[in-house]
């Protein structure tokens, strides 16, 4: 293969949350990956041949345990057909779509459009099953993490799981189903087929059936981010003393790094002294090419979109995602001069200066995504403890004492009087936006505790009653600071102060009935 001249790593515009930098960057990365609410596969050109001709009797289904709804809409598009399958309620189990009765000799075949994943077992592709309970056996071959081609066999109690490497990136797989024989096959594009295994067909003749399967239990992820992101903490006097001014609590800042951040990312720093003096373009190319996602800083002075730009020297991180060679173009993601956290490209020639001429070195620092085989269960009891370290102002970071152990910020319910104390601070609407975002998730941890049964319906109506006037409220805050920001009157001041005040009852409120209806 020659050399590589474009590559660009996939992530979400649309993140479930900014922050600052350091969580910006990793939920857009992961969130590329695990695609929170979004769908979890597409699939086209679904064929089934039956005698060399084309069969659409599909069966469309669900193999779970927990119902949830399922769309399926088939698109014509001249003599093919387009199957998007949407499955965001999937409840972590699997979900089958279109099988088709295999009594006779038959054939599947499908090209995987996209798919995501964010466990070790995610899966999508062809799947053989019987239908017969007493003998059960089932064969399914198809895409896996990592680039992978995944098998997986099943007969009554024994299971086998083999994956192997997607060397020349198929998109397309085929399995031919006779009374002898499974025979798979793989293409791209679906052109040019190339046999892969042929086995004895250890499937009864009747009762068996064949189709597109797709499996991602992406229930780990959301327990995750559900049990964490919802301490907050902030500096006593909104400025950036150790850390940012507020933001969430996701474990404590070490050597300007955090490693608690996010267990999907897996992160490495480079001190820039250890490149000895290797082109920071050549370095980028080489990390990209390799997978990685380059969180580094810039001087934005030189960076065109930003507040900084040609006003004033300022240091601050941005992500690299990808390169073109062959247009000078780097990609990156970062924060625009309205604090939006968005896409855009530079230059080559304009991002070596503005690496160039920072005001010190930094750390440059080197982000994954890694799909975990673990099981991050939802904790009730966890979640109970989170709220009321929140409602409390506890110290979050007393888990961290090996690390530091000294008090530098405030949390929780805290923050409200931080606030209510440097109202001026409010400029800076990055501040009320995280406040929005946080209370918005919070209306959605809400209706995702009660789908997983964690409190009544009762409680459940009251809850989310409450966590919607919290996001009613600190959106109004949000503008009111923006509109402060632009025209820095000091009577707004007196509007943002009631809003302030008014979002810490209804919060005191909601927090409270939260924790009751947790320990009922």
């Amino acid at each position: 293969m020659g050399i590589l001249q474009k590559k660009i790593l996939s992530i979400e515009k649309n993140i479930l949350v900014h922050g600052y930098s350091h969580n910006a960057c990793m939920f857009c990365i992961a969130a590329s990956k695990v695609d929170f609410w979004g769908n979890d596969g597409q699939i086209e050109n679904l064929v089934f041949l039956k005698d060399g001709n084309r069969t659409e009797n599909y069966i469309c289904e669900e193999n779970t345990d927990i119902k949830s709804d399922i769309k399926v809409t088939i698109l014509e598009e001249g003599k093919k057909k387009t199957i998007n399958t949407y499955c965001s309620k999937t409840k972590g189990k699997g979900s089958c779509f279109l099988y088709q009765h295999a009594e006779e000799e038959i054939a599947c075949e499908v090209k995987v459009d996209s798919f995501r994943w964010n466990n070790l077992w995610s899966f999508s592709g062809i799947r053989l099953c019987s239908e017969n309970e007493q003998n059960r056996a089932e064969f399914r071959i198809g895409f896996a993490p990592n680039n992978r081609i995944a098998v997986v066999r099943i007969f009554k109690d024994q299971e086998k799981y083999e994956s192997f490497d997607n060397t020349f990136e198929f998109d397309c797989v085929k399995v031919r189903l006779d009374e002898n024989h499974i025979s798979c096959y793989f293409a791209k594009d679906g052109n040019e087929w190339q046999e892969y295994m042929v086995e004895d067909n250890y499937f009864p003749t009747k009762q068996r059936k064949i189709g597109y399967f797709l499996w991602t239990d992406d229930e780990h992820y959301k327990n995750w981010f559900y049990t964490n992101y919802i301490q907050l903490h902030a500096s006593y006097d909104l400025e950036p003393n150790f850390d940012v001014k507020l933001d969430y609590y996701t474990g404590v800042k070490v050597y300007d790094r955090y490693n608690v951040n996010n267990p999907w990312i897996r992160q490495s720093n480079i001190d820039p002294q250890l490149l000895d003096n290797e082109d920071i373009i050549t370095f980028i190319k080489n990390s990209i090419d390799h997978n990685y996602y380059i969180a580094l800083m810039l001087n934005e002075k030189y960076v065109t979109g930003t507040w900084a730009y040609q006003v004033q020297d300022l240091d601050h991180e941005s992500m690299v995602y990808g390169y073109d060679m062959g247009e000078k173009i780097i990609f990156l993601v970062g924060f625009d001069k309205t604090q939006h956290f968005t896409t855009y490209e530079l230059s080559i020639e304009m991002f070596r200066e503005a690496y160039e001429k920072l005001s010190k070195s930094y750390e440059l620092k080197l982000m994954r995504f890694e799909v975990q085989p673990f099981q991050y269960s939802l904790d009730k009891g966890l979640i109970c403890r989170m709220f009321k370290e929140y409602r409390d102002g506890i110290d979050s970071s007393h888990r961290e004492e090996l690390n530091i152990n000294q008090p530098i910020r405030c949390y929780g319910m805290n923050i409200y009087n931080v606030l209510l104390q440097n109202l001026s601070g409010l400029r800076d609407k990055g501040i009320a936006y995280i406040l929005y975002e946080h209370k918005k998730n919070m209306k959605n941890r809400v209706e995702y505790l009660y789908e997983r049964g964690c409190f009544n319906k009762t409680d459940y109506t009251s809850l989310v009653k409450m966590a919607t006037k919290l996001e009613q409220l600190s959106q109004i805050l949000l503008l009111l600071c923006i509109k402060f920001r632009i025209k820095k009157n000091e009577e707004l001041l007196v509007k943002i102060e009631k809003k302030i005040i008014e979002l810490q009852q209804v919060d005191t409120l909601f927090v409270e009935a939260m924790i009751k209806s947790l320990e009922r």
